[in-house]
């Protein structure tokens, strides 16, 4: 019986049972068995090494992959989040912060055209929140904007700044275009709307300023309008 000793590590032992012709182990046998444990020791060891190496290979790929879908999940999250920051989770509309620093930005990068600010405001809106409840009131809402982004041209921004009020940017807009957006706006109503099972009519007021005659500051162009 001779041992199976690695660099660090026992592996174990190779014995020699019934030797082939009969007798006795020699010295000779015990040297070729010693000999011959050797080898094996190295052969198992380097089993062991390449083992470990492709484990560790699988661990590093597993790793890798893992790390890859964290990433994917934190963009998304990070994506949702921008967007709940700039956009109206209601409507899908830009929210109030996104859309002042549309007006800045138009303001800063044009300050020699002109825009028109419109604010509108849904009639009678917290009425039919407490008669229809306030899933009728989210469909409202959602119905309208749907609406007044058709009426609008492409180039026109709206957002939803809050509860049942719209704003719209109209850039390059003077008094008579934004006069007619606003009416078009307002005619999109003029249709019913089926809400709680009941048909409803709904009407708006919408207010304009003009930039630069109003004001060239957005939170007086926002009074003004």
């Amino acid at each position: 019986l001779v041992p199976l000793v690695g660099r660090d590590h026992f592996l174990g032992g190779i014995a020699g049972i019934n030797k082939a012709g009969g007798g006795e182990f020699s010295e000779n046998d015990l040297h070729l068995l010693e000999l011959f444990a050797g080898h094996a020791a190295i052969a198992i060891e380097n089993a062991m090494a390449m083992e470990r190496a492709a484990q560790a290979r699988s661990d590093a790929e597993a790793a890798q992959a893992e790390l890859q879908r964290t990433n994917r999940r934190l963009s998304a999250v990070n994506q949702e989040l921008e967007y709940l920051s700039l956009y109206d989770s209601l409507t899908g509309l830009p929210n109030r912060s996104l859309f002042r620093d549309r007006i800045r930005k138009q303001i800063e990068q044009h300050a020699d055209s002109a825009l028109a600010l419109a604010i509108v405001d849904i009639d009678r809106f917290q009425e039919i929140n407490d008669t229809l409840g306030h899933e009728a009131g989210d469909e409202l809402l959602r119905v309208v904007a749907g609406r007044f982004v058709k009426a609008l041209d492409p180039a026109d921004t709206i957002s939803r700044m809050a509860g049942d009020e719209f704003a719209v940017l109209l850039a390059g807009a003077d008094e008579d275009a934004a006069m007619t957006a606003a009416r078009r706006l307002l005619a999109t109503l003029d249709q019913t709307l089926q809400l709680a099972g009941q048909e409803v009519v709904v009407t708006a007021a919408a207010g304009i300023a003009l930039y630069p005659r109003h004001s060239g500051d957005v939170a007086t162009l926002f009074k003004h309008a």
